[in-house]
């Protein structure tokens, strides 16, 4: 499997998911202000491109630590892979602004992103959160290629648009990146989004929430787990 010079980096454990200097904070919201490209060189290895995007007006709704800052900024390296943290990023923006497909290939030039980040992100009030229910290519423990759940940048909201990712939405793909009922429990008691959403997490639970996507056919039972239909 070939994958970019980032995702290698990623996998060996070389940068924090997304990017480097990555902040505590991973859910929030903020005006975007703007985004700085440089290129990294490591030593020893491939160079790669690092976009940091700059947040002011900064409100905290979950941290790893305390975080005492107005601003923030956050780092993710652009991909031309769907199934990257870019791909995670672009896929985001588009669901939570309605922006097309033509204007969000994360695998055009540098002027599309700055086209796309203008229309739809700069000067706007975001709700930012890094997630955990995709999985991407990383190495396992035994050095081979599997898709993982790996930590993600998204876009929930954007101020004066109407699409936005829901609890529950993100409980789906949860569930079914998710190898059984366990490992889905334990990944939803560290999401923020979903354990602040009561109603849904008593339903999950119980066991009711997963019942009712199965009996509307939202998902079908695949082994221990769920898979999309």
């Amino acid at each position: 499997m070939t994958l970019d010079p980032r995702d290698a980096l990623l996998a060996g454990g070389l940068e924090a998911p997304g990017g480097s200097r990555q902040p505590p904070v991973t859910h929030f919201t903020g005006r975007m202000v703007g985004f700085e490209v440089t290129t990294i060189t490591p030593d020893g290895r491939d160079p790669y491109t690092l976009v940091t995007h700059k947040v002011n007006e900064l409100k905290i709704l979950e941290t790893k630590e305390p975080f005492d800052f107005d601003s923030i900024e956050f780092s993710m390296s652009p991909s031309s892979k769907q199934r990257s943290l870019w791909g995670v990023w672009i896929a985001s923006i588009v669901k939570a602004t309605g922006a097309t497909v033509e204007e969000s290939r994360p695998d055009d030039t540098k002027m599309r992103y700055q086209e796309l980040y203008a229309n739809y992100l700069d000067g706007k009030v975001v709700e930012v959160q890094r997630t955990k229910v995709h999985k991407l290519p990383r190495k396992n423990e035994a050095n081979k290629w599997e898709d993982i759940l790996v930590e993600s940048w998204e876009v929930v909201s954007v101020e004066g648009a109407g699409s936005t990712i829901s609890s529950e939405e993100l409980a789906l793909g949860l569930l079914t990146a998710s190898p059984n009922k366990l490992s889905f429990i334990q990944a939803v008691a560290s999401n923020p989004m979903i354990s602040a959403d009561k109603a849904l997490l008593s339903a999950i639970n119980d066991g009711s929430w997963i019942t009712m996507m199965v009996n509307t056919g939202k998902v079908v039972a695949a082994g221990e787990g769920y898979t999309k239909i």
